[in-house]
């Protein structure tokens, strides 16, 4: 998770009243809806990451997200792994002790990926180049 994608999340769930459980949206009435629904006004953390970056960025951040928010282990198979932590993520969000504050707490301390200078390029006095590095800001 970039450091704007993680911004952005924050940002959405600002308050409250735009965090829902039981159903990826809710329209202002509390109605179920799709995430991508343009009444919606509330989405639990799966339903507001589609929201937020479309589904493809979603599904390819569900693993990352997933082990921070749930604490879950890594899915030891390959195939499946993005359905299975956004299901993970998905009933996490879900059960009756996860709160608000919860979800919010984890998403303030997530990791995630800042660029940081090459040691080789600096140590040649080359221009330094960004590799990417998961940090906790």
């Amino acid at each position: 998770m970039m450091q704007h994608e993680k911004d952005d999340l924050l940002a959405l769930f600002e308050n409250r009243r735009k965090w829902c459980q039981g159903v990826e949206a809710r329209d202002r009435c509390g109605s179920p809806v799709c995430y991508s629904d343009a009444t919606a006004t509330a989405w639990d953390l799966v339903g507001g990451m589609c929201c937020l970056f479309g589904w493809d960025r979603a599904f390819s951040l569900f693993v990352q997200v997933g082990r921070h928010i749930t604490g879950a282990q890594r899915c030891r198979t390959r195939s499946n792994r993005e359905i299975a932590a956004m299901v993970s993520l998905q009933d996490f969000n879900d059960r009756s002790d996860t709160t608000y504050g919860v979800i919010m707490e984890r998403l303030r301390t997530m990791p995630v990926y800042c660029p940081r200078p090459s040691l080789s390029a600096e140590s040649s006095g080359n221009q330094p180049s960004s590799t990417s590095t998961l940090c906790s800001l």
